[in-house]
């Protein structure tokens, strides 16, 4: 296919143009952390688990490769869940670095990257 496409979009391009045609990258995102969470609430981790893997999944999103992970907006998901009460340490790591780069608590994504969950490791406990 990538034959195909070249040879096709070869014979449109201008003499200035170069073609590359880059096959994708996909970058695990792995989630670590402790989180307090609320008394009387049993399926907390359940819940706090799918937020993060539906946050992180840009796969089977309208997310677009090379777009950045926002720590912030995953922090804040988080923090507005019922059941959570306080979040005492969180992290996110890229588990592919050749195709990401930290950007303060952000993962910003080389242009032809995509992510998705990777490892999630997390402690809940209750203050």
């Amino acid at each position: 296919y990538k034959r195909v496409i070249c040879e096709y979009l070869e014979k449109r391009r201008m003499l200035t143009t170069r073609i590359v045609i880059e096959q994708p990258v996909y970058v695990p995102i792995a989630a670590y952390g402790m989180i307090y969470i609320k008394k009387h609430f049993d399926h907390c981790r359940e819940e706090v688990e799918e937020l993060l893997r539906h946050m992180l999944d840009g796969i089977n999103s309208e997310h677009s490769f090379g777009e950045t992970v926002c720590f912030h907006d995953i922090y804040h998901a988080l923090e507005q869940l019922e059941c959570v009460e306080e979040i005492y340490d969180f992290t996110l790591v890229s588990e592919n670095p050749a195709a990401s780069e930290v950007y303060g608590l952000d993962i910003r994504l080389e242009h032809n990257a995509l992510y998705y969950p990777g490892d999630i490791v997390l402690e809940l406990g209750m203050k």
